[in-house]
């Protein structure tokens, strides 16, 4: 019989979601597998040594975005090379969307995990240290992720990043960036700048509008956007002066002293990013 692993964050997405362990372990005994159940505890970097001691024919990562960087970390780190399959149950769940994969049917979810191809998609390196999978800044959007703590997003879900958005937006002021794309550098003002791997629907004509190209996981390009918005419905209005590509980011800033990646907050005045094409596969 196969061995399927199960890594849960008990504590991801709002609280209307449910506990879905009974589901998930029923749907998967009842085809047959033998599970090894993991729950995460708080904090980016996770004790998952449990993947260590057996082969795996799956390994589900049930949470958000942050749940599946925690997970990846530790595979590239340990050379593990067992696909991993996403259960959405963050708020965001930029890379599920991304990937389109179902946010509100577990049966669903767990279908592709287990017969949907394997593909390999990219990891940014951060500062030498760890990887990030979706998408990391320096601003306003790390003003917003602190906002909605654990609490707040249990409690409102993706309502909570909306809320803080409007309680900081007016507040936060621009401020000069230092911005390395490759070699080449220059200064750029803005409320905040996104480094993107993956967002959703960026395939869509709408969007195309608005950025350069679609923004794939896959694609070995790191997509940089500097967001200077005078008004909250600007946020959409992209300038494409300010949106770039390359494969090595480097934003320094005087006054920031923190930046986020795959909404985790990190302590540091500088956020270097180096893109490794196809370093770890999923199921989608």
């Amino acid at each position: 019989m196969s061995k399927i692993a199960v890594v849960y964050n008990p504590v991801s997405g709002a609280r209307i979601l449910g506990d879905l362990r009974t589901k998930i372990k029923k749907i998967l005994t009842d085809k047959g597998f033998i599970l090894t159940w993991i729950e995460t505890k708080p904090g980016f970097h996770q004790d998952l040594q449990e993947l260590l001691n057996h082969q795996f024919h799956r390994i589900f990562v049930v949470g958000g975005d942050g749940t599946f960087a925690s997970v990846a970390n530790f595979c590239l780190q340990h050379q593990i090379s067992t696909p991993l399959a996403i259960i959405p149950k963050g708020c965001a769940n930029l890379l599920a969307l991304s990937q389109h994969l179902p946010l509100f049917s577990v049966k669903k979810a767990i279908d592709i995990g287990l017969n949907r191809k394997i593909t390999k998609i990219d990891a940014m390196k951060i500062n030498q240290n760890f990887y990030g999978f979706t998408g990391a800044g320096c601003g306003f959007d790390v003003r917003i992720l602190k906002h909605a703590t654990r609490a707040i997003k249990q409690k409102f879900g993706l309502i909570s990043y909306v809320i803080g958005f409007f309680k900081h937006f007016f507040t936060h002021p621009s401020e000069t960036f230092n911005l390395t794309i490759n070699d080449q550098e220059i200064q750029i003002t803005a409320k905040s700048i996104m480094v993107f791997n993956a967002l959703p629907f960026s395939e869509l004509k709408f969007a195309q509008i608005l950025l350069k190209h679609k923004i794939k996981p896959d694609d070995g390009i790191l997509n940089v956007i500097a967001f200077n918005p005078r008004f909250p419905w600007s946020i959409i209005k992209i300038d494409k002066k300010q949106a770039f590509t390359g494969q090595r980011i480097i934003i320094k800033s005087a006054y920031q002293e923190t930046f986020q990646v795959d909404g985790k907050v990190f302590e540091g005045q500088q956020l270097k990013i180096e893109i490794m094409p196809k370093v770890i596969e999923i199921v989608c």
